[in-house]
């Protein structure tokens, strides 16, 4: 009786120790991976590329050296997954597109100044329009390889003392082109001088952050271009042209520019071609200092749930200079507009059905939807300097409300 208790007791005692066991180990929170260590690198003007065989290249000569240079790193960041890259004071120019990989970060020390090249002596290199493109450069040059937002991510271009990014007014340029990329951060740069183009170039981009950043003078004859333009890769519109994008129409989400200052140029922020049912959303312009602007300040074209707040958008409005709008909508549903500082316009505030002429095959119109508590909020913008006495203006044929619809607010001397 008391081996076959025994015998009992034991197997009960085994079964609960196992019972234990597994539930410690079901219980157990999992461990977090250990994040990967990616180098840092530190560099100067004076820096050869750590390729050493580029030296040997025949593109290679003192005009595109720092080409090289920074070609050099972003290709050993993709074979190691990512790393950082640090410029130490000097003027770099760089005279063709910069492909950059997955988490990547590029520093610009005190006294940093990158110059965009614009003579290579080389027949079969000649300078290209733009300076960085975000992709790995493996592909930069395929066609067709991404969409969504399943292109480079983890990108910081980060200034440590409003480092200068110079254009010097190459011809139909744009510093940057993004496109689907996430987590995209840039701060702390100067961008100067832009001719025919944007200084960013937006498409498809998941959770993008620019913020202290500074936007100096852009020219363009035809008076419509954005220092940051937000559209969406699309083979109807052609609002981005980079051949290794699938043109599959996604547009940009959670996009916040914070505390930017935008000077001498036809428009700061904005878009101006639509992909009809691909919305932009949770775009959130804050604290911005936009200034001498000659079309408008920013452009809301089929923007939803984006918050504009605190901003000071200036115009160049005087009789016989009839500069638009300072803030213009088309197809703008769900977004919150407040508390901003508008002068010298047209009118501060316009929001209008639209459908392009050249794409009324292919897309419907888009219009404007506000909720009472939407228009209640653009009472708090202030307006001066205006040609009409009129806050904000809704002729909306199709949204909500119809309109026309003009309502006053605030206007300051």
């Amino acid at each position: 009786m008391t081996k076959r208790l025994s015998t009992k007791m034991f197997a009960i005692l085994i079964a609960a120790a196992m019972v234990f066991t597994a539930f410690s180990f079901i219980s157990q929170p999992a461990k977090a991976a250990t994040p990967s260590k990616y180098k840092t690198y530190t560099i100067s003007a004076k820096s050869g590329p750590i390729n050493k065989k580029m030296r040997r290249y025949s593109f290679y000569n003192r005009y595109t050296k720092h080409y090289y240079v920074l070609r050099s790193y972003m290709e050993l960041f993709e074979k190691k997954g990512g790393g950082t890259l640090i410029l130490k004071k000097g003027t770099y120019t760089i005279t063709n597109t910069i492909f950059i990989p997955n988490n990547v970060t590029i520093i610009l020390k005190k006294g940093a100044k990158i110059v965009k090249g614009k003579k290579t002596k080389l027949k079969k290199l000649k300078p290209s329009d733009s300076l960085f493109h975000f992709i790995k450069p493996s592909k930069g040059l395929k066609k067709k390889v991404y969409g969504k937002y399943n292109s480079s991510r983890n990108i910081r271009l980060i200034g440590e003392d409003k480092n200068v990014i110079d254009m010097k007014y190459q011809k139909n340029s744009n510093c940057i082109e993004a496109g689907h990329n996430k987590n995209v951060t840039i701060e702390g740069l100067t961008f100067k001088n832009v001719h025919g183009g944007h200084f960013m170039e937006l498409d498809a981009n998941y959770n993008c952050t620019i913020k202290n950043c500074t936007f100096l003078n852009i020219k363009d004859a035809k008076n419509v271009r954005e220092a940051i333009n937000l559209d969406t890769p699309d083979k109807i519109t052609g609002g981005f042209t980079a051949k290794w994008s699938k043109m599959d129409k996604t547009a940009n989400d959670t996009v916040i520019i914070d505390n930017c200052v935008f000077k001498n140029m036809p428009r700061a922020i904005g878009t101006h071609n639509y992909s009809y049912d691909h919305p932009h959303k949770n775009i959130t312009i804050t604290n911005c200092s936009i200034s001498n602007v000659s079309s408008f300040g920013i452009g809301i074209m089929y923007w939803h749930g984006a918050l504009i707040e605190n901003n000071t958008i200036i115009g160049k409005y005087s009789k016989g200079n009839n500069v638009f709008d300072g803030i213009l909508g088309y197809g703008a549903i769900g977004n919150t507009i407040k508390n901003n500082t508008i002068r010298n316009f047209r009118y501060p505030l316009l929001f209008k059905g639209y459908q392009d002429e050249h794409f009324k095959k292919w897309y419907k119109p888009i219009y404007n939807t506000f909720t009472g508590e939407e228009l209640k909020e653009m009472y708090s913008n202030n307006c001066a300097g205006l040609a009409y006495d009129i806050g904000f203006i809704i002729d909306n044929p199709g949204g909500t409300p119809t309109g026309p619809y003009r309502i006053p607010i605030t206007l300051i001397n």
